[in-house]
């Protein structure tokens, strides 16, 4: 069996808990090792959340089209991993292959649904508004960074539909 050994992907990079502290992934049927990840700390989420802050003026400028590209490339690479991803699932969740097929196949759904929102006037609209003679104009952008925590049971099914409307 392969030994997976994960970073954290910050600034580009896949970088070690500045911890230097890693937790076992094993599977849950039989608790075999499956893998190590780097167990995050406080400092390690700053270090993220900083680099992200310096990123998000680039990003927040362009239009909402570009940053589906963005989206539909994920979604594309979900589905050329689709199998290793479903195994991993499977693996590390104890999850039966159908339950961890529909979670890999609606969360690469959910990037592609919300690259296609980019197409329908995402970034503004114009409202008639109740008094006479008036409307309302709403205009969308990127206003900052956030940060999400995902729980054990579905983490690539509520990863995307964190990821995917924050993008």
């Amino acid at each position: 069996m392969v030994l997976y050994e994960y970073g954290q992907w910050i600034s580009n990079k896949n970088v070690q808990s500045l911890s230097n502290e890693t937790l076992d992934v094993q599977n849950p049927t039989d608790h075999s090792l499956l893998g190590k990840v780097p167990k995050g700390c406080q400092e390690d989420a700053s270090a993220a959340l900083e680099v992200a802050k310096k990123a998000q003026p680039a990003w927040a400028a362009k239009p909402a089209v570009q940053r589906a590209e963005l989206l539909k490339e994920m979604a594309t690479i979900i589905r050329q991993n689709r199998l290793e991803l479903i195994d991993i699932l499977i693996k590390e969740q104890a999850k039966v292959k159908g339950l961890a097929t529909v979670e890999i196949d609606v969360s690469a759904d959910y990037y592609d649904m919300y690259a296609g929102m980019a197409r329908l006037g995402y970034e503004g609209e114009i409202l008639q508004s109740d008094n006479a003679g008036e409307h309302i104009y709403v205009h969308r952008a990127p206003i900052g960074v956030s940060a999400g925590i995902c729980p054990w049971n579905f983490p690539f099914f509520v990863m995307a539909r964190k990821v995917a409307p924050a993008l």
